[in-house]
């Protein structure tokens, strides 16, 4: 048996490879606040990155619904799996509202 297997774990699930605790850089509210920000715009540009693609697919779906079946089941499929990451984003970004 490895007397190493701490460490290994540690860098497994985050941890530095010299087994130490991680140290945190204090922050300001200040830059809290606009970090947040930051994240709240990056979502709300994959919203409206998401919602496109969304119609996009629709779209694929409506054209092909008569001529190519698994073409335009592929594009519902996707379609429901954008709607479902768009969702989740919805969330975070009505976590981030309320912080």
């Amino acid at each position: 048996m490895s007397g190493n297997k701490g460490g290994v774990l540690s860098r497994v699930f985050g941890g530095s490879s010299k087994g130490g605790a991680k140290t945190k850089v204090a922050q300001t509210p200040q830059e809290a606040i606009q970090q947040l920000r930051d994240v709240e715009d990056v979502l709300n540009k994959k919203v409206e990155h998401l919602e496109a693609k969304i119609n996009e697919e629709t779209a694929i779906a409506r054209r092909d619904a008569r001529t190519n079946k698994r073409n335009a089941l592929n594009a519902l499929k996707r379609k429901k799996r954008l709607e479902k990451t768009l969702q989740q984003i919805d969330g975070t970004l009505t976590t981030l509202e309320y912080q």
